[in-house]
């Protein structure tokens, strides 16, 4: 499987991944590195038919403007309720 993380995860997540076995490339090892523009990302991702791994929850926005189908995988954390106890 095809993999391009984004810049809010660390390089080794790429890494562990290429260890197990996928095709993986972090946004650093993109021609303009962290500067790469979300949308530049996506073209390339949908190009490479690759699946981003993006804390970007307005990626889903971008691929309807840009008329792409490939999947992203969007982490985020969940907030704990105020009432939470650590």
């Amino acid at each position: 499987m095809k993999f391009i993380v984004d810049a809010q995860f660390p390089r080794a997540l790429a890494k562990r991944l290429k260890e197990l076995g996928h095709d993986a490339k972090h946004t650093w090892g993109l021609e303009d590195s962290n500067r790469t523009p979300d949308t530049d990302i996506a073209r390339i991702a949908d190009r490479a038919q690759a699946v981003v791994i993006t804390k970007d929850c307005h990626f889903l926005c971008i691929l309807k403007c840009l008329s792409l189908k490939m999947p992203i995988k969007s982490v985020n954390r969940a907030k704990r309720p105020d009432n939470a106890s650590s």
